[in-house]
Order: C-alpha cells, then structure tokens, then sequence
C-alpha cells in the first residue's frame, strides 16, 4: 500500500507541474496585448483569464499539500 501512495505523491507533483505552467500561460495572456482571444469558440477576455489563474492557484495549493504534505492523514 506504501508503494501506491508514493506513486500518487509523484503523480501529484508532475500534476502541479503542469498546474503551474498553466498558470505561466495564463498569466502570459493577461499581460499581453492579443486579448481578447477566441480560441474554438471561447473567448478569454481578462475577467475569465483572472478566473482561470483563481483556479489554478486553488488546485496547485491542493496538489503540493497532498504531494509534500499528506503524511499527516496516514493511519
């Protein structure tokens, strides 16, 4: 059972990896000047890109607690 939960752990930190280069590109798209942008339908203007890095912070906060700091939940 340790074994499958190392596995998550990594799992974890790649996902806040990717988490955070997705933040990068938000944020890259905030400050430049091709916004608004429509992009298969969707446009991002700045209160959706704002509302994306939100969520993005949110998420990051969950995986490194549970990739750095979830021993404290094991029995």
């Amino acid at each position: 059972m340790k074994n499958h939960k190392h596995t998550l752990k990594e799992i974890a930190k790649f996902a806040a990896g990717l988490i955070t280069a997705d933040f990068l590109a938000g944020l890259v798209l905030l400050n430049s000047s091709i916004a608004p942008l429509s992009f298969w339908g969707i446009t991002f203007t700045a209160p959706i890109v704002e509302a994306w890095m939100a969520f993005d912070i949110v998420l990051l906060a969950v995986l490194v607690h549970y990739a750095w700091h979830a021993d404290v939940h094991t029995p």
